[in-house]
């Protein structure tokens, strides 16, 4: 049995089992961890995967949060590719700081999750709260502390739409502008039992195609610039497009325009005659 647009079904047993498995639809080669009690079912699902012979991402053990996303976002800048990281719960999440910041600026692709504390606490789940600091973690609104840094923050309730809901979150992360999504697992999910998953299809949902500059439009801006007597270029994100490097050098080239480059991406090369300065007031103009 399949849905629309997914995938033959894979044997999955667990929420934690099928996590694994849509990684692996998404072509995600590393996912960047700082573990804790409640990012072991997902271990355990690469254990068990492993075992079997089965593909999985392979786990980079990073000592520090910060050293996770910083990480995951100097590959997805390299790969292109939307980037995986999980931490622990709220603590790891805060722990996160200024990396946040950094993915929102450099425009970096990052499935970014975490756990949450658990929900149930009687026995009537398997994976409920076991120790006291499940109690403490339990906070008003998890998410809220990254809304300002993120695309789009979800959690994950059930099992049944594990597949729909991670799909969604490589499709938002890996849509222009990319960026970082935030996802939480709560234990329970993660351990609740599964008979298979059909995993939904990353190529048929992904990111949408990049809208094209109108034809009149780009017409005009190359009649001003034909016409400019004093051109400049004034540069933003546009080298997080490694392709979009050569075409600048050609244009500035051409139009003997200055460029002043923005200092998040290498959007022209620094020992270009042509290049001005990084676009800041606090560096001096090269004379």
């Amino acid at each position: 049995m399949t849905s629309e647009g997914s995938s033959d079904r894979v044997m999955v047993e667990t929420g934690g089992e099928a996590f694994v498995e849509m990684m692996n639809s998404n072509g995600v080669d590393y996912l960047f961890i700082n573990s804790g009690t409640d990012t072991f079912p997902i271990q355990e699902g690469i254990a068990k995967l492993r075992h079997q012979g089965r593909p999985t991402p392979e786990v980079i053990l990073c000592p520090d949060e910060g050293t996770a996303i910083a990480a995951a976002h100097g590959y997805f800048n390299v790969t292109r590719k939307p980037q995986v990281v999980l931490v622990h719960v709220d603590a790891g999440t805060m722990q996160l700081g200024g990396g946040m910041h950094n993915a929102q600026r450099g425009r970096a692709g990052i499935v970014l999750c975490a756990g949450r504390a658990p929900m149930t606490f009687d026995g009537e789940m398997t994976g409920g709260k076991s120790m006291n600091i499940h109690w403490i973690q339990e906070q008003l609104d998890q998410a809220g502390a990254l809304r300002n840094f993120t695309k789009w923050d979800y959690e994950l309730r059930r099992t049944e739409n594990i597949q729909h809901i991670m799909q969604r979150a490589f499709q938002v992360a890996g849509s222009e502008p990319t960026g970082t999504v935030y996802m939480m697992l709560p234990r329970e999910v993660l351990m609740e039992r599964m008979d298979g998953m059909a995993p939904i299809s990353a190529s048929r949902h992904g990111a949408p195609t990049t809208p094209h500059a109108d034809p009149q439009a780009l017409q005009g801006a190359a009649q001003a610039l034909a016409d400019a007597q004093h051109p400049l270029i004034i540069t933003g994100y546009s080298g997080r497009h490694q392709s979009t490097v050569a075409a600048m050098v050609e244009l500035a080239d051409i139009i003997g325009a200055p460029v002043v480059s923005d200092r998040v991406h290498m959007n022209f090369p620094s020992t270009h005659p042509m290049y001005a300065a990084p676009r800041s007031p606090t560096y001096r103009t090269p004379t």
